[in-house]
């Protein structure tokens, strides 16, 4: 040890005369000395905060993979790791197809209303979920009917599943039809219609039932909702056991103007059932049918509370969950396509103010503005929000704000373009971020007008990659049940 020490404290240098060295010696060795004493007094401290360092690290790194692990658990939010490396993967057998599809699972089968054939007798049949090989068809109309007034209207189908029995009802809707010579067709209105429900195992119908001829169906898990054109300008919405088929209750809303060509529109949402006629919204209590509210638009919001738009078009009216608000806001309704929740009692808005798009969180229940951020120019698009953070793209720059109180967390701002502005997104003057919990990733076009995507980190805003989208994506991308998918014909799951 001591012979490692000298060698450490060897020095090239010109040789000190004799008398030089005898009386520096002694105070050199001095030197030498207190300097070790120091090291070994004062190393310990060094390594315990290289120990503490090490410790603090692991502590990070554990409250990221839980918040990471968090946020994947969310609706919307990729639940695995979007890189660089963004190769396109052909759905496997046994992986649903994420394309919408108008089929509904009962005992174990895919159920819809078969494609229409001009002429042909419409049929509802049943398939393998797998193989998509026929189980049974069952016919709803005879080769003399669909002659007589062939129909472009295939039958709508909804699960309807008491437990140990599985059946699927549908709405058969005779609606002329006529082909225009174009391509196109042209209807006429509708003369009869009819919900019938079958035995999802065998086809057979076990029940039939007429209805309004004109008339909207749509259920959930727990309702099936019909919305019944009547005469007089009157909708008869009314709401019976999806399961039982017991009617549970009924509701007329009266002096619309109706178009017979138009059925009404209706749409669970929550404690509520949004139904769309004559050129405005009503909302109805799922509970009791009772009408809430009414406008020229009506939006749920995050904690379901009604948000009515009617007469400004640019304001709306927080209304609460029973419609009985009378706070008036001048902004609408920010998309949110994540939203864990976090931050609640809070509304997100949006308007354009002097030329760029404004963000306004308002309190729910009282509209007082808790913060507002001015964004870079008017461009609109989704947001996401996750752990009380607000993250989104402007025309120049990506950025998060706390959605407590607006302060920014971080802003970074997008490529630009040779002409100085910023390369545009595929979407044209819609936004759409999404996120894996770790990266804000936008589908943007490079220089050519190609794909590409570029991802910046949640926690920073640093940039972290930017690459070309896969041939196969078509340019653009999009979040499903966890995963992330692109394609159009042949859809492909992208990374992961």
């Amino acid at each position: 040890m001591a012979g490692q020490e000298t060698m450490r404290e060897v020095e090239l240098r010109e040789e000190p005369d004799a008398s030089a060295a005898a009386e520096g010696g002694d105070a050199g060795d001095a030197r030498r000395r207190a300097r070790r004493r120091r090291l070994l007094r004062w190393w310990p401290a060094a390594a315990a905060a290289v120990v503490v360092a090490g410790t603090v690290q692991v502590v990070l790194d554990a409250r990221e993979r839980d918040r990471v692990a968090a946020a994947r658990e969310v609706q919307g939010v990729v639940r695995y790791d979007v890189g660089p490396d963004l190769r396109a993967t052909p759905l496997g057998e046994d992986e649903a197809d994420p394309r919408p599809t108008a089929g509904v699972e009962a005992g174990g089968l895919l159920v819809a209303g078969e494609g229409i054939d001009f002429g042909r007798p419409r049929a509802v049949l049943a398939v393998e979920p797998g193989s998509g090989a026929e189980v049974w068809r069952t016919e709803v109309e005879t080769q003399a009917e669909a002659t007589a007034q062939p129909t472009m209207r295939a039958p709508e189908c909804w699960p309807a599943g008491r437990p140990g029995v599985a059946r699927v009802r549908c709405l058969v809707a005779d609606r002329p039809a006529t082909l225009t010579g174009d391509g196109g067709w042209r209807e006429e209105p509708a003369t009869r219609s009819r919900l019938l429900t079958f035995d999802a195992a065998t086809g057979a119908v076990v029940a039939e039932r007429e209805v309004a001829p004109q008339v909207s169906v749509t259920a959930d898990d727990a309702l099936l909702v019909l919305g019944e054109v009547l005469p007089g300008g009157t909708v008869r919405v009314s709401a019976e056991d999806v399961a039982t088929e017991e009617p549970l209750w009924s509701a007329e809303l009266a002096g619309l103007l109706l178009d017979p060509i138009f059925d009404p529109q209706l749409q669970p949402a929550g404690d509520h059932v949004l139904v769309w006629a004559g050129g405005r919204v009503h909302v109805l209590g799922a509970a009791d049918g009772a009408v809430q509210a009414a406008g020229s638009q009506v939006w749920v919001g995050r904690g379901g509370g009604l948000l009515v738009q009617d007469g400004d078009p640019g304001s709306v009216r927080l209304a609460g969950a029973d419609g009985s608000g009378t706070a008036v806001v001048p902004a609408l309704p920010a998309q949110l396509a994540v939203d864990d929740g976090s931050v609640p009692g809070v509304e997100i808005l949006s308007a354009v103010v002097d030329g760029d798009r404004t963000l306004r969180a308002v309190d729910a229940d009282t509209g007082r503005t808790r913060w507002q951020s001015t964004l870079d120019g008017s461009v609109d698009g989704a947001l996401v929000l996750l752990d009380g953070v607000l993250y989104g793209v402007d025309a120049t720059a990506a950025w998060a704000v706390d959605a407590r109180d607006g302060h920014r967390v971080w802003r970074t701002t997008r490529e630009v373009g040779p002409d100085g502005e910023p390369v545009r997104d595929v979407s044209g003057n819609w936004l759409a971020p999404l996120t894996d919990g770790r990266s804000l990733l936008l589908v943007e076009q490079d220089r050519d007008g190609a794909g590409r995507m570029v991802a910046w980190s949640l926690r920073s805003g640093a940039a972290r990659w930017r690459v070309p989208l896969p041939p196969e994506a078509g340019g653009w991308v999009y979040a499903w049940d966890g995963a992330l998918y692109a394609g159009t014909e042949e859809p492909v799951r992208i990374g992961g």
